[in-house]
């Protein structure tokens, strides 16, 4: 006997409350198909225009809103709070990593997002670009737009001095190619400037559940923040609210007006098949939206997990950074200057 009753207690805990709410929208199909099967129920076109017709439809519109939106906040709170929801493992998979990634070392972390994820992003980005343009060369990258343009005369052989090949820093062959792929792969160049990153940050936090802000920055933003969630609060539920009053205080009995016991039977039906309907899908919108939110935590411990397994990465100090960047702007006003010589140079010559 404890046994059966361990079991029904499982089954009882594991009792989906989508699957209920599609039992009895199904139970209450069930019925109103048997109430249209029994009673000789005939579809008027005509009566679409009359205002008995509008006032069903408005009746079982203000239903459908108020279900809805009621059960979409009671299917979110739900699958929240169930453990083995992949918004709630999620979030514990989430917390665990970050630990982890804290403890090794955050600052390095941001780094590594900025100076390996993103460029290797952008990369990826510009090899589907390129394939999408029938090119699987991706060094043709290198090349500078008059090159790219006589390439669209002829086949060429260019040196690419950034080329891990020594071959191919000497001279590297590349084939012909269409005014619409030179068009396209000078898009591609653009790609770096096109794509917009998130900051590090976004990878450290989730939201909702963290705030990267200091307790003064939260704290200067009080008065903004509560008027606005306030504001918004209000006029949802106002609007919400006001229409559906405005509809049930709209109605009149017709006293004048005969009750038919089937056509009463008929709308109770359609209106709580309405309800239940509507329930059921804003409980599947309640539950889609910890998953869409799901999806992205998920996204962020792939990040981490991706940081944690790279080895060759070794963090700079500011000091390190700071002359890297010192550096690489020395080279770009190097590389200026012989332009403008040479551009000069051509000019009296």
């Amino acid at each position: 006997m404890g046994k059966v009753r361990t079991e029904i207690e499982k089954f009882r805990k594991g009792v989906n409350k989508k699957v209920l709410l599609g039992v009895f929208s199904i139970l209450m199909c069930l019925a109103l198909i048997a109430v249209c099967s029994f009673v000789p129920f005939v579809i008027k076109p005509e009566k679409w225009q009359t205002n008995e017709f509008l006032t069903d439809e408005l009746i079982i519109s203000a239903i459908v809103i108020m279900s809805m939106v009621s059960v979409i906040f009671i299917g979110q709170a739900n699958n929240a709070q169930n453990e083995q929801s992949r918004i709630a493992k999620s979030r514990v998979e989430f917390f665990a990593s970050l630990e982890i990634v804290i403890k090794k070392n955050v600052n390095a972390f941001r780094q590594w997002v900025r100076k390996v994820l993103q460029p290797e992003d952008v990369q990826t980005i510009k090899e589907r670009k390129l394939r999408s343009l029938g090119i699987d060369d991706t060094l043709i990258l290198e090349l500078d737009e008059v090159q790219l343009f006589d390439l669209t005369k002829s086949a060429q052989r260019y040196p690419i001095p950034r080329a891990s090949n020594v071959e191919d820093q000497k001279g590297r062959y590349f084939k012909k190619i269409t005014q619409e792929q030179y068009k396209g792969i000078l898009a591609v160049k653009k790609t770096d400037t096109s794509v917009k990153f998130v900051e590090p940050e976004y990878y450290l936090s989730v939201k909702n559940l963290t705030d990267s802000r200091t307790v003064s920055e939260r704290a200067a933003n009080e008065g903004k923040k509560k008027t606005f969630y306030l504001s918004s609060s209000i006029f949802s539920k106002l609007l919400v609210t006001i229409v559906s009053a405005m509809i049930f205080a709209s109605l009149v009995r017709d006293l004048t007006a005969e009750v038919d016991q089937a056509a009463a039977w008929a709308k109770f039906v359609s209106r709580m098949w309405a309800m239940i309907s509507s329930s059921f899908m804003g409980y599947m919108v309640g539950t889609q939206m910890n998953d869409i939110d799901a999806e992205y935590i998920e996204m962020r411990i792939q990040v981490h997990t991706r940081y944690l397994q790279d080895t060759e990465f070794q963090p700079l100090t500011q000091q390190e950074e700071a002359k890297q960047e010192f550096v690489e702007r020395v080279k770009e006003e190097q590389v200026l200057k012989l332009e403008n010589k040479s551009t000069q140079i051509e000019m009296r010559g």
